[in-house]
């Protein structure tokens, strides 16, 4: 070690703010489009698979963003490169619209204002009970409480 070199101890919470600021950083875009397609991927898997009980309208929300962040990359990607994602972006989306069913009450848009793709406008087909808990407390009954058995 250098003695000339200052030596520096990052105490816990100074390394917590460290890794906090590097996923800010990778979430303000610094992910590819296939990056993004497979976080996209990742959650129609996880929605197959039986979406976590503990979820809630926020988590639910967070997961979308991929989506969103997934359409921002291939709006600003080449001709080609929208092409050639083209059918396996299809393939995910149409995995998601079978494991989820439309929102005709537009639930989601009363805890965020979203931009009106159609993934917004989407609910998990079996809400997590959490999730339908919070629903249910918008006494709404255009919300049809579909939670987990």
């Amino acid at each position: 070690m250098d003695t000339n070199e200052p030596s520096i101890e990052l105490t816990e919470r100074q390394r917590r703010l460290r890794e906090l600021l590097s996923e800010l950083k990778k979430s303000r875009g610094s992910f590819t489009l296939d990056e993004w397609i497979e976080r996209w991927e990742n959650l129609v898997t996880y929605l197959e698979d039986g979406y976590n009980e503990g979820s809630d309208v926020d988590d639910y929300v967070h997961e979308l963003w991929k989506r969103h962040k997934v359409q921002e990359k291939l709006e600003a990607a080449s001709v080609d490169i929208q092409r050639g994602v083209a059918a396996a972006l299809d393939a995910i989306d149409n995995r998601f619209k079978r494991m989820t069913r439309v929102d005709h009450a537009n639930v989601l848009a009363r805890f965020f204002c979203h931009g009106g793709e159609w993934w917004w406008y989407r609910l998990p087909a079996t809400l997590p009970k959490a999730m339908a808990a919070t629903l249910s407390s918008l006494d709404d009954p255009s919300i049809p409480p579909s939670a987990s058995p």
